[in-house]
C-alpha cells in the first residue's frame, strides 16, 4: 500500500501506512524511503539514525546474552573441576568468537558512524548550494527590478507619444516635431541600450536561453526598434518639411513600432522577472467582477487596426472576493493581447465562472482559429511562434502561464472549444 501511494504521489496515505506497521523496524525502513522519495533529507536522515539507534539495540541485548553464556561458561568450569581441561578450550572458541562478533559489531559501528558522518556533511552541502541558488537568484531579481526601473520611462513614453500621435486628429506643428521626435528616439535607444543586459539576465537564471532564443527575442525587438529610430530621425531631419500625406504615414508607422517595442519589452523584463515561477505574494484582496471588469476597461485596443468589443460574462456573484496579487491584471492581459491578435470573428468574451468544486475561474475567449491539440502545451514554451511568417517575440503566453503558476493557479488551453480558442485560469 505504501507502494501504491507513492506512485499515486499521496504522501500522506503513505506516511499513514507506515505508522500502521506492526514491526517498528519495517515501519522506520518505510518512512525512510518515503522521505527519500519525497526529497525531505532532514527527515530521512532523522530516520537513519533512529534505524541505527535501534539496531545498536539489538546488537547489544545480543552482546549481552552472550556475555551472560560466557559467565556461566567460567561458573561451570570453577564448579567442574575435573573437566576443566574440556571447558577450557570451550571457554577458548566462546572467547574467539566473542571477540569475532564483538570486532564485527564495532566494524559496523565505525562503518555506520562514517556513512552516517558522510550523509550529513552531503545534506549540508545541499542546504548550502540551495542557499547559493537562492541568494543567486535574489541578485538577479534585483538586477532585472533595477532594469525595469530604469526602462519604466522610456516605455511610458513611447506608450503615450504611440497613443497621441495614432489619433488623426492630434495635429502637430512642424516646428515642435522635432523634438517630440527625439524624445521618441531617446526612449527608443535607452530601450536598446538595456536590451542586452535583459536577454543576458536570462542566462544567470533556471530558465537560460539558447542562441536561437536570443535571436527570436532581438528580431522582435531590434527589428522595431531600429524603425522607430529609423523613421523618427526621418521626421527629425526633415525639419517639418515633409509632405502631409508622407508625415502622417511614417507618423502611423512610429506609432505601431512603439507600441510594439514598448509592450514587448515589458512583457520581457516581466519574463526575466517571473519566469522561474517564483511564489508572487498575495496581498491584494478584491472583488472578483470588479477586477475583471477593471482590467477590460483599461485594456488598451487603440492601436488594432479594427478594435472589436470584448463581451464581459459572469455567474460569480458580485461580492465574492479573492485575495490574489496586482500581476492578475498582467495575466489576463496577456490572454486578451493573444485572442485579439487572432480573432476573425466579431465574438470576445472574457468570463468568470463558479466551479462545481466551489472555486473559480477566468477565461478568455475568441472567435476564429484552434489551437490543435498537440499545440496545446507548446503554446506557452517561451519564444515559440507557431507560424514561421511571425515574428513576433512569443512571450505572452508563456508569462501568463507562469504568473498563474507563481501565484498557484492554473491556465490551460480549453481544447473541447471549438469556435476558437479559449484560455482558462482555475483560481485557488
Amino acid at each position: 500500500m505504501v507502494c501504491h501511494y507513492l506512485l499515486r504521489n499521496d504522501y500522506k496515505q503513505a506516511l499513514a501506512w507506515c505508522d500502521s506497521a506492526a514491526v517498528p523496524q519495517l515501519a522506520n525502513q518505510l518512512r525512510l524511503e518515503v522521505f527519500q522519495t519525497t526529497g525531505n533529507w532532514q527527515q530521512a536522515f532523522r530516520e537513519i539514525q533512529l534505524k541505527d539507534s535501534m539496531e545498536q539495540a539489538d546488537e547489544r541485548e545480543v552482546l549481552e546474552e552472550h556475555l551472560m553464556d560466557v559467565t556461566h561458561d567460567i561458573d561451570l568450569l570453577q564448579a567442574e573441576q575435573e573437566k576443566a581441561e574440556l571447558r577450557r578450550k570451550q571457554l577458548m572458541s566462546a572467547g574467539l568468537m566473542a571477540a569475532t562478533i564483538i570486532a564485527l559489531l564495532i566494524a559496523v559501528l565505525i562503518y555506520r558512524y562514517f556513512k552516517n558522518l558522510k550523509l550529513k556533511e552531503q545534506f549540508q552541502e545541499l542546504q548550502e548550494a540551495r542557499r547559493r541558488a537562492e541568494a543567486s537568484q535574489a541578485i538577479r531579481r534585483a538586477f532585472v527590478t533595477t532594469i525595469l526601473e530604469k526602462l519604466k520611462s522610456p516605455i511610458s513614453s513611447l506608450l503615450n507619444y504611440a497613443r497621441i500621435f495614432n489619433d488623426p486628429e492630434f495635429k502637430l506643428k512642424p516646428e515642435e516635431r522635432s523634438k517630440r521626435y527625439r524624445d521618441i528616439v531617446t526612449a527608443a535607444k535607452n530601450i536598446e541600450s538595456l536590451m542586452d543586459p535583459v536577454l543576458d539576465s536570462y542566462s544567470r537564471g533556471d530558465l537560460g536561453i539558447t542562441d536561437e532564443e536570443k535571436r527570436v527575442c532581438q528580431d522582435a525587438l531590434r527589428s522595431p526598434l531600429q524603425t522607430l529610430i529609423g523613421t523618427a530621425e526621418v521626421i527629425i531631419d526633415a525639419d517639418g518639411q515633409l509632405p502631409h500625406d508622407e508625415y502622417m504615414q511614417l507618423r502611423s508607422t512610429i506609432c505601431r513600432d512603439a507600441y510594439d517595442v514598448a509592450t514587448s519589452t515589458r512583457k520581457l523584463i516581466l519574463f526575466s522577472l517571473y519566469g522561474d515561477a517564483y511564489p508572487i505574494p498575495m496581498n491584494y484582496e478584491i472583488g472578483l467582477n470588479e477586477m475583471a471588469r477593471t482590467t477590460l476597461n483599461s485594456y488598451d485596443q487603440h492601436f488594432i487596426t479594427q478594435p472589436k468589443p470584448i463581451e464581459f460574462v459572469t455567474d460569480v456573484a458580485d461580492d465574492v472576493k479573492i485575495t490574489t496579487n496586482t500581476l492578475i491584471q498582467e495575466l489576463i492581459n496577456c490572454l486578451l493581447d493573444n485572442v485579439v491578435k487572432y480573432a476573425t470573428g466579431d465574438t470576445l468574451q472574457l468570463s468568470c465562472h463558479t466551479l462545481t468544486d466551489g472555486s473559480y475561474a477566468i477565461a478568455v475567449s475568441n472567435e476564429g482559429p484552434t489551437i490543435p491539440a498537440s499545440d496545446a502545451e507548446r503554446i506557452f514554451v517561451p519564444f515559440v511562434r507557431l507560424s514561421p511568417n511571425e515574428h513576433t517575440l512569443g512571450i505572452g503566453l508563456p508569462l501568463a502561464r507562469c504568473l498563474a503558476t507563481s501565484m498557484g493557479y492554473t491556465l490551460t488551453l480549453d481544447t473541447t472549444y471549438t469556435q476558437g480558442a479559449r484560455f482558462v485560469v482555475r483560481l485557488k
